[in-house]
C-alpha cells in the first residue's frame, strides 16, 4: 500500500533545522513529502503591511494545500487552517511559543493569544510530537490525544570535515581558550549578556576567545559593545554559516556555551535534548556550560550548569580544568527516527 502524502508546514522552512531532519526521515520511510514554501515574499513599506501580506499569503497556501497528512511546526499560527481540512494532523512542538513571545516583547496580551493558539492546535492534532519532556508533559496536560517525544539529536553523519588544529590555525586560534556560541543573537538566548560578561572571563583567562556564530536583533548592540571596549580580538562575530560547517566550529571549542536567564517565562521548558548545539556537542565530546534553567538544573549529563550571574565562573573553571567528555553516541538521530516512526504509525 502506498504511503500517505505529507505536507510539511513551517513559517521559515529554509531555516528550520528540525524540519530538514524530519523531511529526510519521512522520505526514508517512504512517504511522499511536500514542503510548503512561501510564495508571497515581497517586501515593501510600510513594513507592517508587507509582513501582513506575507503572513496571510502563507495561510492561504495552507488553506488550499492538499495532502493526506499535515505536519505543522511551531510556531503554529499559520497552520490554523489545517483544523478545518480533511486529513490527519501532526503538530510538532519545538519551543514554548507564547512564553517566548512574552520574553521577547513583554506583551502579555499577545503572549496569551499565542498560548491560546498553541492550546487549540495541541487539542486539535491527531498526534503531538514534542522535542523534550517538559513540552510533552504540557501537551498531555492540555489534552493532546497522543504525544511522542522526538529529541533534537544529531545525525550519525554529524562530524567535523576539517582537522581541529588546521581550523584553529586558519582562524588565528592556536594557543587560545575558545568558547563557541551558536544561535540567535536575541534576548532569549542571552547573546548580549554573554558578550558583556566575557571580560570577566578574560580577567582570569587572558588568552580566551569567544566565537559568536549567528545573527539576530541584538547583533548591533553586541557590535557596539565590542567596539567601545576594544574587544575585537577577544570576541569575534561570525554570520550564519552553512549547516555542514557547524561541526567544524564545535570541534574548535574548548567550551560550548548555552546561557539562559532563569527569570524568563520560557526558561522552565529548556532541556538538553531540545537544543541542537547541546546534543551536537555531546555527540562529538565537547564540554558544555549551560544555564541553570529547566532540566539543565538536575541533569545527569556532563554539562557544567550555572546561573547567568555566575556563568563566567563556570566558563573559567572549564577553561582552567578541562573536563574529559566521552562522546555520547546514543544521542543520535537514529533514536529520534524510531520515535517519529511510532508517531506516524499512531495516525492509522
Amino acid at each position: 500500500m502506498a504511503k500517505p502524502t505529507v505536507c510539511v508546514i513551517a513559517q521559515e522552512p529554509r531555516k528550520t533545522i528540525r524540519l530538514h531532519q524530519m523531511v529526510r526521515t519521512l522520505r526514508k520511510f517512504g512517504y511522499t513529502v511536500v514542503v510548503l514554501m512561501p510564495r508571497f515574499n515581497m517586501r515593501f513599506r510600510p513594513r507592517f503591511l508587507s509582513a501582513s501580506f506575507r503572513y496571510f499569503g502563507i495561510m492561504l497556501q495552507v488553506l488550499f494545500a492538499r495532502a493526506d497528512v499535515y505536519y505543522v511546526f511551531n510556531n503554529p499560527d499559520i497552520g490554523l487552517p489545517v483544523l478545518f481540512k480533511k486529513g490527519k494532523f501532526i503538530y510538532d512542538v519545538r519551543n514554548p511559543w507564547g512564553a517566548e513571545v512574552y520574553d521577547l516583547t513583554g506583551q502579555a496580551f499577545a503572549a496569551k493569544i499565542c498560548e491560546r493558539i498553541e492550546l487549540v492546535m495541541t487539542r486539535g492534532a491527531d498526534v503531538v510530537v514534542a522535542v523534550n519532556h517538559r513540552l510533552a508533559d504540557r501537551a498531555k496536560m492540555w489534552g493532546a490525544k497522543k504525544v511522542f517525544l522526538v529529541p533534537n539529536y544529531p545525525a550519525v553523519s554529524f562530524k567535523p570535515s576539517v582537522n581541529r588544529e588546521e581550523m584553529r590555525d586558519k582562524h588565528g586560534l592556536r594557543g587560545k581558550k575558545v568558547a563557541v556560541f551558536t544561535g540567535n543573537f536575541a534576548e532569549v538566548e542571552c547573546a548580549l549578556d554573554l558578550a558583556q560578561l566575557f571580560p570577566k572571563v578574560l580577567d582570569k583567562v587572558p588568552n580566551g576567545v569567544l566565537i559568536m556564530i549567528g545573527d539576530g536583533p541584538q547583533k548591533p548592540l553586541i557590535q557596539k559593545y565590542i567596539k567601545e571596549n576594544r574587544l575585537e580580538q577577544s570576541i569575534r562575530l561570525i554570520s550564519r554559516i552553512p549547516r555542514e560547517e557547524v561541526p567544524n566550529w564545535l570541534a574548535v571549542a574548548d567550551a560550548v556555551v548555552v546561557p539562559r536567564k532563569a527569570n524568563m517565562r520560557s526558561s522552565p521548558f529548556y532541556c538538553p535534548e531540545s537544543i541542537w548545539k547541546v546534543t551536537e556537542a555531546l555527540w562529538i565530546g565537547k564540554p558544555i556550560v549551560g544555564g541553570a534553567v529547566g532540566e539543565f538544573i538536575d541533569t545527569k549529563l556532563p554539562i557544567k550548569v550555572a546561573p547567568l550571574e555566575r556563568f563566567h565562573e563556570a566558563m573559567i573553571e572549564v577553561f582552567e580544568k578541562p573536563p574529559k567528555i566521552t562522546p555520547l553516541k546514543e544521542f543520535s538521530w537514529d533514536y529520534s527516527e524510531e520515535q517519529l516512526k511510532k508517531a506516524l504509525e499512531a495516525l492509522s
